[in-house]
């Protein structure tokens, strides 16, 4: 039996189990309530305008985000709604966040300073705790909940700027059925149908989510397409049991790279980049080069069952298994700004492949033990994660040669000012050089145990847990016919405390660490050791105004410690990887939100990261002492949206979207002194207004809005690329939902 049926087989017979257990008690009269007691599940309406009250996933059960001692954010989907925010945007997806800025618009990000990347890892996403893979379509999102800081380890190996978790969607007992469509500039168009209800009333309910959207940019050859299907079952199997079940399918295509292109100049001892010179850079042709493109395609389902077996005990098991493919053609732009054309460098066509399965445990127990309370959480993980890496081809050199009019062998030539695209895709026949085939399998066993206790009633919590992990990695270089097996542990720690000064104010604080193990090899062959973090965060978090408003201020301290460096090799010529020493990144956030006088919704994020280079950075040693790349020292967001209530104007409201970062360091590069050159800080606002009503006995409601992006069409870029914001857009939103 294949180590995956095994894992389901467990899965099965646990809520088998639980299933026979309740089984043998009376079963609830027809029409009564459904489960009512899931200690994992946040409650409904448990958000006051865009700030939401509880989450899930900063302790793996759903408490009160006040109660909790880490920082965390949560963004509800109506923001997005509101604003027009795209999957595919994901610098303004999370802009409502503080310490939290995109890298690139292919959904990384940096938190709190901490890059993430091919090397060190990523920060990635969670689906309801799950590793997903590829793009989040909003079509069956509830929610973003953003974990900061080591604390992020307790759900296992993780880089220490947190993790971002994705909450999807439940199906519903009460039917509602949702059409949405949206259009714009930049030949942006959204189509969006949701609908929910039950198949048996009071026992199984159904979700089905299905949308698709289109960008096609301002630049050559640059588009985004995201579709994405999602299905449901809800099943009720006892008033103390609920299972469901969800699958999901998103298929991506991204056409061209967004980035700027690398050309310096030096202008007395300062080095400036060309891109940056905003007011003559805006234009229609792609400097980065079109002969980039990318497909993705993701599958994943997952299957939950929680059970009350107590009064003091609740189990959950989850199951997730996903598969993922991925194929790229691309190569590193190069603009010739004299003929104003763009050759690409050799440019290569591989693909990748990511299939796995994952299982959760989790038994939450509460007790008095000594005359105290306990919240004692137990959890047990396991997931398996199969990584193929090629095989990957390089266009034919002989083909592609200075006889057959190309200036060097293997460019290409892509297109120039006028528009003229002789052949931007090469057939991925004349790729035919292989340089890399690679394959890994991934295994990793975690326990972890955490105790939140209660010393004095509605004044003094205090949590401690740990967590303990097994990593085994099989790397597998079958183009250089090499292999390494490894087996890597790690322990981890995550403590914190808060402290009710007064019924609306909460001093809180925290100590955690965590580790990701190296996916790349020393060059003795041997696995360099565990990228290591650990932390700590001091703040408050007040309720104002009867509730209406919510204020958390944070000190956060942060160390990563064993990066990995990829170089090369000055004696052979080969790409070597080395440990370039750590991150040190410390800093304060703000935020302030709430919803005032039923009408104005606001929302503040503030937020300042003094993160620099340091340690043992080798032929880098320049780079000691400066902010890591694409860390901007400070970020800000407001959100501002005002409901008209009453008088002639009942059912319309207007917003604006404030989104704001000083400047960041371009590159790591020491040729050409890149790593000195700065792209400029920005400002951008965006505008929106609507109107919002109700037909047919109020069973119809409707919204309209249109959206001001950019509003003052300023020339911007951010992240690692850096990426080009997009020019001055205009959308119309429509949205029907019929319960």
């Amino acid at each position: 039996m294949s180590l995956r049926l095994r894992c389901l087989s467990v899965a099965s017979a646990t809520l088998s189990l639980v299933s026979f257990s309740h089984a043998q008690s009376k079963p609830g009269a027809a029409g009564e309530e459904a489960v009512v007691l899931d200690a994992f599940s946040v409650k409904a309406g448990a958000y006051n305008g865009y700030n939401a009250l509880q989450s899930s996933s900063g302790t793996r059960v759903a408490v009160d985000i006040k109660s909790m001692p880490f920082t965390l954010d949560v963004v509800p989907m109506e923001i997005w709604n509101d604003f027009s925010v795209q999957a595919f945007n994901q610098q303004e997806a999370l802009s409502s966040i503080p310490g939290v800025s995109a890298t690139e618009n292919n959904g990384q990000f940096n938190l709190r300073g901490i890059q993430n990347g091919a090397v060190t890892g990523g920060t990635f996403f969670l689906q309801d705790g799950f590793l997903r893979m590829g793009r989040i379509d909003q079509s069956n999102v509830e929610r973003v909940e953003v974990l900061k800081g080591p604390a992020a380890a307790i759900y296992g190996k993780n880089l220490p700027g947190g993790i971002i978790n994705v909450i999807s969607k439940t199906a519903k007992q009460r039917p509602e059925y949702e059409v949405e469509v949206q259009g714009g500039g930049l030949d942006f168009y959204r189509v969006g149908l949701n609908t929910t209800g039950p198949l048996i009333p009071g026992k199984l309910a159904y979700r089905f989510d299905v949308a698709t959207s289109h960008e096609q940019a301002f630049e050559e050859l640059r588009s985004n397409r995201v579709k994405n299907i999602s299905g449901q079952l809800a099943w009720d199997v006892t008033r103390n049991t609920k299972v469901s079940v969800q699958y999901d399918y998103n298929d991506e295509f991204r056409g061209g790279r967004d980035g700027l292109d690398e050309a310096v100049i030096k202008t007395g001892a300062v080095y400036q980049g060309l891109a940056w010179n905003f007011q003559n850079y805006r234009h229609n042709l792609n400097t980065s080069g079109g002969v980039t493109y990318s497909t993705f395609k993701n599958k994943q389902a997952t299957l939950n069952a929680v059970s009350r077996l107590n009064d003091a005990m609740t189990l959950r098991v989850s199951s997730s298994w996903h598969a993922y493919h991925l194929e790229t053609l691309r190569g590193a732009g190069q603009w010739d700004p004299i003929t104003n054309r763009v050759w690409n460098r050799r440019p290569d066509f591989g693909s990748e492949d990511r299939n796995g399965h994952a299982i959760n445990a989790d038994l939450l127990s509460k007790f008095t033990l000594l005359g105290l309370q306990h919240d004692l959480l137990t959890t047990a993980d396991f997931v398996r994660d199969q990584r193929e890496l090629g095989p990957t081809s390089r266009l034919n050199t002989t083909k592609y040669s200075v006889a057959a009019g190309f200036p060097t062998a293997g460019y290409l030539k892509e297109f120039d000012a006028a528009g003229q695209d002789p052949n931007p895709y090469p057939p991925i026949s004349d790729f035919t050089a292989l340089y890399r085939d690679q394959n890994s399998i991934n295994l990793t066993k975690g326990v972890l145990v955490n105790d939140r206790v209660t010393l004095v009633p509605d004044t003094l919590i205090v949590s401690l847990g740990g967590r303990r992990d097994t990593v085994n990695q099989a790397n597998r270089d079958l183009f250089a016919r090499t292999g390494n097996d490894s087996k890597i542990s790690a322990t981890t720690v995550q403590s914190g405390v808060n402290y009710n000064l007064t019924s609306a104010a909460t001093l809180y604080g925290s100590y955690s660490t965590s580790f990701s193990p190296q996916t790349t090899l020393a060059p003795n062959g041997q696995p360099f050791p565990n990228q290591e973090g650990r932390g700590y965060d001091l703040g408050v978090k007040t309720d104002l105004i009867g509730k209406r408003l919510f204020f958390t201020a944070t000190y956060f301290n942060l160390v990563f410690d064993n990066i990995v460096q990829q170089g090369t090799d000055p004696l052979t010529n080969t790409t070597i990887f080395y440990l370039s020493g750590s991150t040190k990144s410390k800093g304060a956030e703000l935020s302030l939100g709430g919803r005032l006088w039923d009408a104005l919704t606001l929302r503040v994020a503030l937020s300042r990261v003094d993160a620099e280079l340091g340690g043992n950075l080798g032929a880098n040693a320049v780079l000691n002492g400066l902010p890591p790349r694409s860390v901007a020292e400070w970020n800000h967001g407001t959100l501002l949206k005002y409901d008209f209530n009453q008088g002639a104007l009942k059912g319309a409201f207007v917003g604006t979207n404030v989104i704001a970062q000083s400047n960041i360091r371009y590159s790591d590069s020491t040729a050409g002194a890149r790593h000195r050159v700065r792209v400029p800080g920005w400002a951008r606002f965006d505008f929106n207004a609507g109107y919002k009503w109700k037909s047919n006995g109020n069973r119809w409601s409707h919204q309209v809005s249109v959206a001001l992006k950019n509003a003052f069409d300023i020339e911007y870029a951010y992240g690692t690329g850096p990426s080009q914001g997009n020019p001055r857009q205009v959308i119309l939103r429509y949205s029907l939902l019929f319960r």
